[in-house]
C-alpha cells in the first residue's frame, strides 16, 4: 500500500487500524495533533468525530477498480499526487492538483 497524505494539512497519515478480519479496510489518521482527520478506502477522507464518520466532510475519488481507494500519496512542492492507493492497480492514473500552503 503506497503513503496516504491528509488532505487538509498534507502531512503523512499513520495506520489508526490496519485491515484484518475485524477491519475490512486500513483506517489511516492525519499525524496532526488534534486534526480528526481520516481515509478510508471506500469511504476517502472524512473527520471523525465522537468515534463517527462526518459525511458532511467527506472527500471521495474512485479508481474504476478500487472504489474510494484514491488518495494523496505524494507531494512535491505544491503539488498533490491523487493515485489509487494499491500499488501495483493500473485501472487508475493519477491525477494532480497545486495547493497552495
Amino acid at each position: 500500500m503506497l503513503e496516504v497524505f491528509c488532505d487538509i494539512h498534507q502531512l503523512p497519515m499513520k495506520v489508526f487500524a490496519s485491515q484484518s478480519d475485524r477491519w475490512p479496510f486500513s483506517v489511516f489518521r492525519c499525524t496532526e495533533q488534534g486534526c480528526s482527520r481520516h481515509f478510508v478506502e471506500r469511504h476517502g477522507y472524512h473527520n471523525v468525530t465522537n468515534e463517527l464518520m462526518d459525511i458532511s466532510t467527506q472527500t471521495l475519488k474512485h479508481c474504476p477498480a478500487h472504489a474510494g481507494a484514491v488518495a494523496i500519496t505524494a507531494i512535491e512542492e505544491s503539488t498533490l499526487f491523487w493515485n489509487c492507493i494499491h500499488p501495483d492497480c493500473e485501472a487508475s492514473e493519477p491525477t494532480f492538483e497545486v495547493c497552495s500552503r
